[in-house]
């Protein structure tokens, strides 16, 4: 009887702390079901300023369960799922001020880069091969000149910043997001709910044919169509464009 009683209010007790967790995430867990689901926003951001305290109602609960019952594996699951629900705004956070991105691109570099060093070493086993034929080695060498060229070559890097007004949470501010990375000749972007902005990076080759005043406008201006296809509350405002030239046409 004892147990079924203690039993009850720690049930009672894990539910609202995973009830008040996601509180604490202001619900961005819900939105980002609701972006799958091709749902709108529904402005779960008002909560933010109570983010203190609904993780602390959390902490507090949690820990009233395990004075009550000690820790058991239910309660182990309970702190982990709240755990990853008051850090979810915070993760889809840094995915959208491009944080996750930076942190992947770096670590398939790093993989890129052992397999770069692998082709060469396959690459100077077959030139010294004397089986091979000369034509066979010729081109070979062709082949990796022309991948020297392409990585040596120029490309020019413009990024464009907008102003998008009716953001409303970071899990509108994801969805919006990923529907830019989806457009055609968009190379990385960033979409800031504090500042209510999104940059957006495209890189292209630095030909006279293709640094020209009418692409820069009519790319803006496909930009700005597809953030308001997203949602027609939305209005978008081009605030600058800056544009520079780098070596490289390949990824490093």
């Amino acid at each position: 009887m004892e147990r079924s009683l203690s039993t009850k209010p720690r049930w009672r007790m894990e539910l609202l702390a995973m009830g008040a967790s996601l509180l604490s995430s202001s619900c961005c867990v819900i939105q980002l079901v609701m972006n799958y689901l091709s749902l709108g926003c529904a402005g779960f951001a008002v909560l933010t300023p109570y983010r203190p305290h609904f993780t602390a109602l959390a902490v507090l609960l949690l820990s009233m369960s395990v004075v009550a019952g000690g820790w058991s594996r239910r309660t182990v699951a309970t702190a982990a799922v709240c755990g990853l629900l008051m850090v979810s705004q915070d993760v889809v956070a840094a995915h959208n001020d491009g944080r996750l991105d930076a942190v992947w691109r770096d670590a398939s570099a790093r993989i890129g880069g052992m397999a770069d060093m692998a082709a060469l070493v396959s690459g100077i086993q077959r030139r010294v091969n004397p089986q091979d034929s000369d034509t066979s080695k010729s081109l070979h060498m062709q082949q990796v000149q022309q991948q020297l060229d392409e990585c040596r070559s120029m490309v020019q890097v413009q990024t464009f910043s907008f102003h998008v007004h009716g953001i409303k949470c970071e899990g509108c501010a994801a969805r919006l997001k990923d529907a830019i990375a989806r457009h055609p000749g968009v190379y990385d972007v960033q979409v800031l709910f504090a500042d209510k902005s999104a940059v957006v990076t495209r890189r292209q080759p630095a030909t006279a044919a293709s640094i020209t005043d009418d692409s820069e406008d009519r790319f803006a201006r496909a930009i700005m169509q597809t953030i308001a296809q997203v949602d027609f509350a939305y209005t978008t405002q081009l605030i600058r464009v800056d544009s520079r030239e780098e070596i490289g046409g390949c990824e490093d």
